[in-house]
């Protein structure tokens, strides 16, 4: 299955983002070429899918401990002399969802599910970058985001 999704996903090798920073006053592309994504090690067996009864509805809450370990790398380059080019490293390991839903049926007639509660636990998920700097800086970005997603 890890190389059906691999070769279904279409994964690009190279990306490039656009970062504005002060409404617009200092603007920075980062760029990262040579991307590699290592084959996830996915943890299937362990999916908790529950039907019960909440409120008078039929609700259905699934534990889907999705990725065991997966670790994508690229080269960073910011158009900056302040940050040097370098090696990243983002790790997703004991990547878990869980969530409550129901269902309806859209005017079409398919499903259309309606979440309820969703937990996301990243585990020993991990960014690592060669700066020190920025990776303490992009570590505490990302956690924070985390927090508000």
């Amino acid at each position: 299955m890890p190389h059906y999704i691999s070769a279904d996903m279409n994964i690009a090798d190279e990306y490039h983002w656009k970062l504005k920073l002060l409404f617009g006053l200092w603007n920075y592309t980062i760029s990262y070429r040579n991307i590699k994504y290592d084959t996830p090690q996915l943890d299937l067996r362990d999916t908790k899918i529950i039907f019960e009864d909440v409120f008078g509805q039929q609700m259905l809450k699934v534990d889907f401990p999705a990725i065991k370990k997966w670790q994508i790398s690229a080269l960073q380059h910011w158009d900056s002399f302040l940050i040097p080019d370098s090696e990243i490293y983002l790790l997703f390991e004991d990547f878990d969802v869980k969530f409550n839903a129901n269902f309806g049926i859209t005017d079409e007639g398919y499903l259309k599910p309606v979440v309820y509660q969703t937990d996301l636990k990243w585990g020993r998920s991990d960014f690592f970058h060669e700066n020190w700097f920025v990776q303490f800086i992009s570590f505490n970005a990302i956690k924070y985001a985390m927090v508000m997603i």
